[in-house]
């Protein structure tokens, strides 16, 4: 017998309704709930000749200002903030391994095999305790102990295989200051300075992350999502020209 789309629809949407539970019971179980907050940034990598024009064009169409710039031994760093948003990390690699490369291969994407929205970070009270604990429920990071910076904890998860983004986890130490500066970084100065455009006060703050995934694996990415957050599932929106 051959489904319908509708019918695989539903039959889609049954099996995450089923399964969300399960992944909630065992996220509270292992200790996880409240180890995980909001959005605190999202890190896109660029072309090293196109940081700088492409922070430049966030600075130009968004809210953001740019309030850090940095360089460490393995990339150059630009930080656009807006108050009360996730911040923006503009950042090159310098040199070294690109975990995200392989995700690039599509003929357009493939002309371009460091650009990518390759993270997205969120707040935790505890980066040591929550690190213990997903590792020890077979979660692999980038980095084996947090890294130092000037003002918390930094790690993020090996990129996923169903949507090739990374999950960060950022630990803050005080409310007054907060830097993605690593311990190893070197300040850049002057900053780059916010071009002024009568739209841009019609610009607020960065309100959802979206990324793509195929529709065989939307269920595993959605549930991998659940366990490595603190999220709940809401509702399926169904597109069908984005079926």
């Amino acid at each position: 017998m051959v489904q319908q789309a509708g019918d695989d629809r539903s039959l889609q949407e049954t099996e995450i309704l089923e399964e969300v539970p399960l992944i909630l019971d065992k996220r509270r179980d292992a200790g996880l709930e409240g180890l995980v907050g909001g959005l605190d940034a999202v890190i896109i990598n660029g072309e090293r000749d196109r940081l700088l024009p492409a922070t430049s064009e966030l600075l130009r169409y968004t809210g953001h200002i740019c309030d850090e710039a940095f360089s460490d031994p393995s990339a150059s760093t630009f930080i656009l903030s807006c108050a009360g948003s996730a911040s923006l990390i503009l950042r090159s690699r310098n040199r070294g391994y690109n975990p995200f490369e392989r995700f690039n291969t599509a003929p357009v994407a493939g002309t371009l095999p460091n650009t990518r929205l390759e993270t997205l970070v969120f707040t935790t009270p505890n980066i040591r305790e929550y690190t213990a604990i997903q590792k020890e429920r077979g979660v692999a990071f980038l980095t084996d102990t947090p890294v130092k910076l000037r003002h918390g904890l930094f790690i993020q998860t090996l990129p996923s295989q169903f949507t090739g983004n990374s999950l960060g986890f950022v630990e803050w130490h005080g409310d007054d200051h907060r830097s993605y500066l690593p311990a190893s970084g070197i300040t850049k100065e002057p900053l780059l300075p916010k071009p002024s455009f009568g739209y841009q006060t019609s610009i607020s703050v960065l309100d959802h992350a979206a990324t793509r995934v195929r529709a065989q694996e939307r269920n595993a990415a959605i549930l991998e999502f659940l366990s490595l957050t603190n999220y709940h599932y809401d509702f399926a929106v169904y597109v069908k020209s984005l079926n």
